[in-house]
């Protein structure tokens, strides 16, 4: 028997996982380590899974994961899609009406396997050339998609614009979140919404119920605020060092920085714990 079998890993990709576009070594090694001792690794992520590819594609250790923070499930491994959730109808077209105040706010209509450029900015196009995507121009506003991302080139108005939507998605079904990505090296604040009551816990739930892992067994790491229902729903929770303080005060371990290792370190943590060392 390994040490961790019966245990399920997550982790959160940009500033946890990766730093930039770096995935640390010492990473690979020690979650290669997880699963040869009978855990399964999984992504936890904002992301969509075609935003994901380059970061998964040839590692063959990641399973069942989670994307666009819980709105799909995929098996990485088989290639299927376990679970999806779709946002409300009209969800295109009250994100079109923001435009009408907020021009250049860019708006990215995202699906299971596309990414449908709602309306164009300088920050939805590095945001695509960086996860390494292509976006269909042309959509209907009647397209089932599980999520939508504001990309506000105004670091400035991000709360401003936060603020209208929640007017104008007052009486949808939905949550609108932040969460945030390093591209270049420079940290951005994205505005996310997903259908109401979908967040990276309900999604690992899902797993958890479906491989039949309790949730004593269940770790997770993050580094910002949307990962956080998924680390206080851990057994064992962690944020890397760069995390907001008032984050880093809810977990059980505060990793390094996602630069120098931040999951590897997470690993070796665990199996002190394990060891009862």
């Amino acid at each position: 028997m390994g040490m961790f079998d019966g245990c399920l890993l997550a982790s959160d990709i940009d500033g946890t996982l990766i730093f930039g576009e770096k995935l640390p070594e010492e990473n690979i090694k020690q979650i290669k380590y997880f699963i040869n001792e009978g855990g399964i690794f999984a992504v936890c992520t904002g992301r969509t899974f075609v935003g994901s590819r380059k970061i998964i594609e040839g590692l063959d250790f990641i399973g069942p994961s989670i994307f666009m923070n819980g709105a799909l499930i995929y098996d990485c491994k088989s290639k299927e899609v376990l679970h999806q959730t779709f946002l409300p109808d009209n969800a295109i077209e009250l994100a079109l009406k923001l435009t009408e105040e907020y021009s250049d706010v860019g708006i990215l209509g995202c699906a299971d396997d596309k990414v449908y450029l709602i309306n164009s900015n300088d920050f939805a196009i590095e945001h695509a050339r960086y996860e390494n995507y292509s976006y269909y121009p042309n959509f209907e506003t009647s397209y089932k998609i599980n999520k939508l991302l504001f990309l506000v080139d105004n670091s400035n108005t991000v709360n401003e614009v936060m603020e209208h939507l929640k007017t104008l998605f007052a009486d949808s079904l939905v949550d609108l979140f932040y969460s945030s990505v390093t591209m270049n090296g420079e940290f951005r604040v994205l505005i996310e919404c997903v259908p109401r009551g979908i967040n990276k816990a309900v999604g690992i739930d899902f797993l958890l119920n479906k491989y039949s892992i309790d949730k004593e067994n269940f770790f997770a790491i993050g580094d910002y605020y949307n990962d956080l229902p998924m680390v206080k729903n851990a057994g064992i929770g962690a944020f890397v060092e760069e995390a907001p303080d008032e984050l880093k005060q809810q977990a059980d371990f505060v990793s390094l920085k996602a630069k120098d290792g931040a999951v590897a370190a997470f690993i070796k943590y665990l199996i002190k714990i394990r060891k009862g060392a």
